[in-house]
């Protein structure tokens, strides 16, 4: 995807028939009319803004955004979703010069308007030319549409005083009108190597699983460790390393286990198989260096 912004796929140059769009939603906004009207700020005087509001509904904001070209297209929609999502979709790739382009690459984020294989099918099917590009989950920041989002919320949306979604919607399509004729491509500088250095320090400050098991160490084995059964086992072997657990205590841990009662639920034993969300007690109450807690 930096590449992209780059001009850059799979190791070669794109073409200037090749485009990179950027798109996402603004979901639930909201039109709060405010009871008395909204002041703007004046000479030594700030803004007045009513803090008491009568809501007035909830409507969602798709927009794509051309990475290169710093074209905009925008829509309006009750919510967001997989067909509010194609008609956006829709409304660019049948637009020159996208409608003619050899490819068309469309990043986006993993909400469920375009998550997924089946999106990524779905756009083929319906636009050959066109190619779903998925960030990272937890990426969406590295979305150029966040940008514009941004500026949107900062420029059209701050106080939020609207009597109703109408005024809402004539704000958004009014904003985006002046924004076209203003617009130009933002100036990208995150690169591959500057993720790349990025990772390599959350790397360095990761903890290190095969140092001497402690309880932090078993937390952690859990959670980076999919299958329970593998963590279990993980867990297992390292009650034996220290000489915390010998064949009964660890036999005692397959037939089930004791809900903590910081899951909110009652004490009882559950199946092995049922282990989401539990905090594991594999000894009864003893001094605290001796008591050692799981968390699944």
């Amino acid at each position: 995807m930096l590449d992209l912004y780059a001009r850059t796929f799979e190791g070669k140059r794109l073409r200037p028939d090749e485009y990179v769009i950027s798109a996402d939603e603004k979901s639930q906004l909201q039109a709060l009319g405010r009871r008395h009207p909204t002041v703007p700020a004046g000479p030594g005087r700030p803004s007045l803004v009513e803090f008491e509001y009568r809501r007035g509904g909830t409507l969602a904001y798709i927009a794509a955004w051309d990475v290169h070209h710093a074209n905009l297209f925008d829509r309006v929609e009750e919510k967001t979703g997989i067909v509010p999502f194609g008609r956006l979709v829709d409304e660019v790739m049948n637009t020159e010069p996208y409608k003619s382009a050899r490819r068309v690459f469309w990043v986006v984020d993993n909400g469920s308007s375009h998550c997924g294989r089946a999106s990524v099918q779905r756009m083929a099917d319906a636009y050959p030319t066109a190619r779903l590009i998925h960030l990272p989950v937890h990426a969406s920041w590295l979305n150029q549409i966040e940008l514009y989002f941004s500026i949107v919320q900062r420029k059209a949306l701050t106080p939020n005083d609207f009597p109703n979604l109408q005024a809402l919607t004539d704000r958004l399509t009014t904003f985006a009108e002046h924004y076209r004729t203003i617009a130009r491509p933002f100036d990208w500088t995150f690169t591959r190597n500057d993720l790349n250095q990025v990772l390599a320090k959350i790397a360095d400050r990761e903890p290190d699983l095969d140092s001497r098991p402690n309880d932090q160490n078993f937390r952690t084995a859990l959670l980076v460790s999919p299958p329970v059964a593998l963590a279990i086992d993980v867990f297992a072997r390292s009650l034996a390393e220290i000489g915390r657990a010998d064949d009964e205590d660890l036999e005692a841990l397959r037939p089930g286990l004791v809900a903590s009662p910081r899951t909110g639920r009652d004490a009882h034993r559950v199946p092995f198989l049922e282990l989401d969300d539990l905090v594991v007690d594999l000894h009864p109450p003893a001094p605290a260096q001796d008591h050692v807690h799981l968390l699944l």
